[in-house]
């Protein structure tokens, strides 16, 4: 068993981690954005942070998903290697 497959199985299972966290926290941003009644500066604040953080989980996610995929779709562990250099010095060793 090529030594790429367990990382690329680490990823996908980020992706959904992620991409589900981050739709949760853009839903509860939209949510306080609809549900006040006088829109104050610390609603509108508060919100939009929540969409912001909750977008750049999502980004994260599909990195994750894209990079995972990539990896199954490589032909040897070396081609693998390629898809993970954006981790740094966090790139599985092998």
């Amino acid at each position: 068993m090529p030594k790429r497959y367990p990382a690329a199985v680490f990823l996908l299972a980020l992706f959904g981690v992620f991409f589900g966290l981050g739709l949760y926290t853009v839903f509860q941003g939209l949510d306080q954005l609809n549900q006040s009644s006088q829109i104050t500066q610390a609603t509108t604040v508060g919100g939009g942070a929540r969409i912001t953080v909750g977008g750049a989980f999502c980004v994260l996610g599909i990195l994750c998903l894209v990079v995972s995929l990539g990896m199954f779709l490589s032909r040897n562990d070396r081609e693998a290697s390629r898809h993970l250099r954006w981790l740094g010095r966090w790139r599985p060793r092998w």
